[in-house]
């Protein structure tokens, strides 16, 4: 009897923390020691499953809303995330870099209240480098030793506004990093341009370049390094005669651009896919059925494109917000499905001429959206976003950073099975 009301009492405790869903799976974990643990630490929720070493875990406070932008896996095979936190007593908001182990337990964090946003994070030899939009409108450029100790921290800015819109716009380079800004202007006809930037190892400037065109906005969302030295930037460009379409552009090593292209979609992140080609995901709107459905675009060196491919249902907006490399030549799509209001987080794996291999939903009624995923050494993949925590109709804007560390093929412990078989016992 004692049994079974503690059982209740953790069965009931743990709906009213959290509601995790993936009907994919049926784990039966009874009679298996230690297959399954339950962490419950102040402002945070885990469940890990120790034979897969899969797990979901969120972090933040109470009524506060708390986001994460992007994760790296480090040289321990714990995980390193930038994200943003609000302080509870001053109510200020703070970029906040955590460090978690390999089963998602916190070892330490650091909150830098000089930046808004922590929004992208890169893994050096000796620690790491983030970077941030700053309170005084530039970025922030920080590198830091394996404990989060600052090394240096560099600023980065014009007279107006200057941004980092995603994690895909830094990305570490044989000496230094690469750093992709949207930099406005609001003066003689200037919306926003593209900035890039290229710094050495201790943050020293190197090179810079802009690029836009007057009347024009035009957002950097991801930056990697072409097949031939040189640099693929893909985003967005917004204008009276076309409010928004997508903008791939090559440069080459020094910034200088070779071509760039304006396409009828939105683009959000791509990856090199060899032979001198590569793949980007965006969102196109689809005009009969008035919804968004995730785009996968595939083009060659020179910026022609070779295919495209949607995916998506009627009555949700659909988007690919980050793409990686897979195993076996596949990719691997975090984007989200938005059904009536009810935002999850997508992860879509496809093969090298875009064709499904699976599919799988994370989420629960409300917000939950991913922001970055990486592949693990596992083999499994890691994703960080953030989730509305429960009760999300009171609270609409109590958002959470959300983790989640999956298998191979996408899979994530069951908190129903974890609970099923409690209440059994």
């Amino acid at each position: 009897m004692k049994t079974v009301s503690v059982s209740m009492a953790l069965m009931f405790t743990l709906l009213f923390i959290t509601s995790f869903a993936d009907n994919s799976s049926n784990i039966d974990i009874r009679g298996k020691k230690l297959s399954v643990f339950v962490e419950m630490e102040k402002n945070s929720f885990s469940l890990i499953n120790f034979e897969k070493n899969t797990w979901s875990k969120t972090l933040g406070k109470f009524l506060f809303p708390d986001l994460g932008n992007d994760v790296e896996q480090t040289r321990d095979g714990g995980y390193i995330i930038a994200g943003m936190t609000i302080l509870p007593l001053s109510l200020e908001v703070g970029g906040w870099l955590i460090k978690l182990n390999e089963n998602g337990i916190k070892e330490w964090d650091r909150v830098f209240r000089n930046i808004d946003n922590l929004i992208g994070v890169e893994v050096l030899s000796d620690g790491y480098v983030v970077a941030g939009n700053g309170k005084k409108g530039d970025i922030e450029i920080i590198k830091m030793d394996e404990m989060g100790n600052v090394v240096w921290n560099k600023s980065f800015g014009g007279k107006y506004l200057d941004i980092i819109k995603s994690c895909g716009c830094i990305k570490r380079t044989e000496n230094g990093c690469i750093i992709l800004v949207t930099s406005w202007s609001f003066s003689n006809n200037k919306g926003a341009d593209l900035w890039l930037i290229k710094i050495d190892e201790n943050g020293n400037e190197e090179w810079n370049r802009t690029y836009g065109k007057a009347k024009e906005a035009d957002i950097g969302y991801q930056v990697i390094e072409s097949n031939d030295e040189g640099y693929i930037i893909v985003g967005q460009s917004f204008n009276l005669s076309a409010p928004e379409y997508g903008l791939i552009m090559k440069v080459d090593e020094n910034g200088n651009e070779k071509w760039s292209i304006r396409t009828g979609y939105s683009i959000f992140s791509v990856e090199s896919a060899g032979n001198s080609s590569y793949i980007a995901t965006g969102s196109k709107w689809i005009k009969e059925n008035i919804d968004y459905a995730l785009l996968l675009l595939k083009f060659n060196e020179k910026g022609e494109i070779k295919w495209i491919k949607m995916f998506g249902s009627k009555d949700s907006d659909d988007a690919g917000y980050f793409i990686i490399h897979a195993d076996g030549g596949s990719y691997i799509i975090c984007g989200n499905s938005d059904y009536r209001g009810d935002n999850n987080i997508w992860l879509l794996k496809i093969d090298e001429n875009g064709n499904e291999k699976w599919s799988k939903i994370y989420g629960k009624r409300g917000w939950d959206m991913g922001r970055c995923i990486k592949q693990t050494y596992d083999g499994g993949y890691i994703i960080v976003g953030e989730t509305t925590q429960f009760p999300w109709m009171f609270f609409p804007y109590r958002l959470n950073l959300w983790i989640i560390k999956t298998d191979e093929n996408g899979e994530v412990s069951l908190l129903k099975s974890f609970l099923r078989n409690q209440s059994e016992t």
